[in-house]
């Protein structure tokens, strides 16, 4: 088992949610940022419209801080935040 299975199962022991079942590291990753600052209904919500926009890192950068505004208004995510996640898409790429 890597880190990244070990990472995603100790989530699903202690902090289930049908949004890890994926398993895919960049959407896992975004998701936990956004579940910092949300209910897990609207992180769900929010992540879904994030991933039909920009369904991997490199598409995710090409978007303006306003447009990430836009799609993931009900995290009610602060402009640090959405900067921090632009910080780390940078660093994975």
């Amino acid at each position: 088992m890597n880190k990244f299975d070990r990472i995603v199962s100790f989530l699903e022991e202690n902090y289930y949610s049908s949004h890890f079942e994926n398993r895919d590291p960049f959407r896992t990753l975004i998701s936990c940022f956004l579940s910092q600052c949300a209910r897990d209904e609207n992180m769900v919500r929010a992540s879904a419209a994030l991933f039909r926009e920009a369904a991997d890192p490199h598409s995710m950068l090409k978007l303006s801080q306003s447009k990430l505004e836009q799609l993931i208004p009900p995290t009610k995510c602060e402009k640090c935040e959405l900067n921090r996640i632009c910080k780390y898409l940078k660093q994975v790429i």
